[in-house]
């Protein structure tokens, strides 16, 4: 019930002042059922926190993919690993400040252990951390640390259709 609660407190918290975002709780089954989508859309998944100066510095980035390749098959997720007691108060205004247009995500699992291995079974849990996947392809690209601009677009169009 209290899952419920926030994920209805955040919908309506982010449509409410006119910013149309809406951040979505997810969990390991999420990451399992992307792996099974039947898609030819890339996916960028970005693993991020809002106290992690790495993750910032590459939100740009990530927000340029996604204006880069609006016309095309291709989605900018970016799933926030901060904890749940900030989502109200920092993610929030953080996403608004920043003017963040990407999808964001939040991971609402409280083992790591049952999802990290999930996305890559080389991922020591540090972020950022970038998936990319194409899942009828089985396209499978997966960065640890910071990526910029470039070394994305590199991948997305060896991918994108």
């Amino acid at each position: 019930m209290k899952s419920v609660f926030i994920f209805c407190f955040l919908i309506i918290c982010l449509n409410g002042n006119g910013f149309g975002q809406q951040i979505k709780p997810v969990d390991a089954t999420w990451i399992k059922d992307m792996r099974k989508l039947k898609s030819d859309t890339v996916y960028v998944i970005n693993f991020w926190a809002t106290w992690c100066k790495p993750c910032v510095t590459e939100l740009p980035e990530l927000d340029k993919i996604k204006e880069t390749y609006q016309a095309k098959a291709v989605k900018v997720i970016l799933v926030s690993n901060d904890m749940r007691k900030g989502i109200e108060q920092k993610l929030i205004s953080f996403i608004r400040e920043r003017h963040i247009k990407s999808s964001v995500y939040w991971m609402n699992e409280p083992d790591a252990n049952s999802w990290i291995n999930l996305v890559d079974s080389s991922w020591s849990g540090a972020i950022p951390a970038t998936w990319i996947i194409q899942p009828n392809t089985a396209f499978h690209f997966f960065n640890e640390g910071e990526v910029n601009f470039e070394q994305l677009k590199q991948v997305v169009d060896a991918n994108v259709k």
